[in-house]
């Protein structure tokens, strides 16, 4: 897109092409998609056995992960948060929707619905960062907004998620 929109309008200054977009989605999403898929299917038994653990570890880390830039970014994230109420509501009717859309687009099947309400209301806060770490590298509030979508995001997915482990176990 960036690469369209500079020759399309003439536009300097785009320090990301197509090249580094592709390098981060590949690094942070295909390979390690690829490597599960493969891991499937090599060792079926194996994976279906650790499964369970992978996913705990996964989880573990995520809120490792959030819990330590919360805690690199609380002092700052609390006055923009408390500045900027009308753009939370924005953030959490855009993740309620999206979480919604991507639940109506994965039909029937109840696991294809949480992935794709997830996968679409989470989009992809990496390449965000990225973008705001090249154009904007002093702007310290375009970083702490993407990380407050991600943690609305988080946030607003909890609910969802508890809905659905609802409505798959029987009554």
């Amino acid at each position: 897109m960036a690469e369209l929109f500079t020759q399309s309008f003439g536009i300097k200054g785009w320090d990301i092409g197509p090249r580094e977009v592709a390098g981060q989605i590949g690094k942070a999403q295909l390979l390690p998609l690829a490597c599960g898929l493969l891991v499937r299917q090599g060792c079926p038994a194996w994976s279906k056995r650790w499964e369970g653990a992978f996913d705990k570890l996964a989880n573990g880390l995520l809120l490792l992960v959030i819990v330590a830039v919360l805690a690199r970014t609380g002092l700052l994230l609390m006055p923009c948060l408390g500045s900027n109420l009308l753009v939370l509501a924005a953030m959490g009717v855009l993740v309620a929707a999206s979480l919604g859309i991507g639940h109506l687009l994965g039909g029937r099947d109840p696991q294809t619905q949480a992935t794709m309400a997830l996968v679409t209301s989470m989009r992809n806060p990496g390449l965000a960062l990225l973008f705001a770490s090249t154009y904007a590298p002093t702007m310290v509030g375009l970083k702490l907004a993407v990380l407050t979508h991600v943690v609305m995001t988080v946030l607003l997915s909890i609910p969802y998620l508890q809905w659905r482990q609802r409505v798959r176990r029987p009554a």
